[in-house]
């Protein structure tokens, strides 16, 4: 790549961070995994928000997509 694409992927990548943390909700679930320290199902973040699965799995992937968590397959 050329300094030029160079620079233009690494606003990509900022941009899907921005985005990310644009939403609230989102924002709530970095906040509940930095203080737990420790690896957290979707169902139980679902369970701290009283929201349904579909939807924090959706800001999951949002936020893995942007580099900002990482998930890992369960059983």
């Amino acid at each position: 790549m050329t300094g030029k694409q160079d620079a233009l992927a690494e606003l990509d990548d900022v941009g899907l961070v921005f985005e990310a943390l644009s939403h609230a909700a989102r924002r709530q679930i970095l906040l509940v995994l930095q203080a737990r320290g420790d690896t957290m199902g979707s169902k139980e973040i679902a369970e701290r928000f009283s929201t349904t699965w579909a939807t924090v799995s959706r800001h999951l992937q949002t936020l893995e997509a942007a580099g900002l968590v990482a998930t890992v397959p369960s059983g």
